[in-house]
């Protein structure tokens, strides 16, 4: 009986484990050739890519030296540009010291010149907001229109006129320096006896 047992375990279990047995040494091998082949390609690869990065690190020198020659002849560029600026600041405000009303002019033209036209751009708003709104309102609603209902136009009118009134009175009291220092007055000095 013990014979058989052994016959018959050994006829079950002998294939198994000679089945397994071969499963293990083709997956020690497959994993032996796998792990070996990589390897040296990964070897390879490092390799390539650590000259790679000698080449990409020499290039990128090169390139920083070039860009730091870009940024010098910037640097002397500006600073001559920035020198002519200064020295013509330094004329300019002599002129302004010299001569302030003048400059102040020159300035206040140049101001109102760089504005748009007021005219031009509340019409060119008004038609936009026209062909917008002309779909859902009934009149259509402008900007003019928005100004006037809500009295924003009235309001600038008003800040306007304070404007001038002040800048009136701001001229007037500058004249009136002027005259006041340069013994320019409207009394005359009694004589002495």
């Amino acid at each position: 009986m013990k014979k058989m047992l052994v016959s018959v375990l050994t006829a079950v279990f002998g294939p198994t484990v000679r089945f397994f047995a071969n499963v293990v040494r083709e997956c020690y091998k497959g994993l032996i050739t796998f792990f070996s082949a990589p390897l040296a390609n990964i070897v390879k690869l490092l390799k390539s890519v650590l000259s790679g990065s000698v080449v990409l690190g020499s290039w990128l020198v090169l390139f920083e030296e070039f860009g730091k020659k870009i940024l010098g002849y910037l640097a002397v560029l500006t600073g001559f540009s920035s020198g002519a600026l200064s020295a013509k600041q330094i004329f300019d405000f002599g002129k302004a010291v010299i001569n302030p009303q003048e400059q102040m002019l020159d300035w206040l033209a140049q101001a109102f010149a760089s504005l748009p036209s007021i005219q031009e751009l509340i019409v060119s708003i008004d038609s936009w907001m026209y062909d917008m709104t002309a779909a859902y309102f009934t009149p259509p609603v402008t900007f003019t229109y928005l100004l006037q209902v809500t009295a924003i136009g009235e309001c600038f009118n008003q800040y306007l006129q304070s404007l001038i009134s002040t800048l009136i009175f701001v001229f007037s009291m500058f004249i009136i320096r002027w005259a006041f220092s340069n013994n320019f007055t409207f009394t005359k000095e009694v004589p002495r006896a």
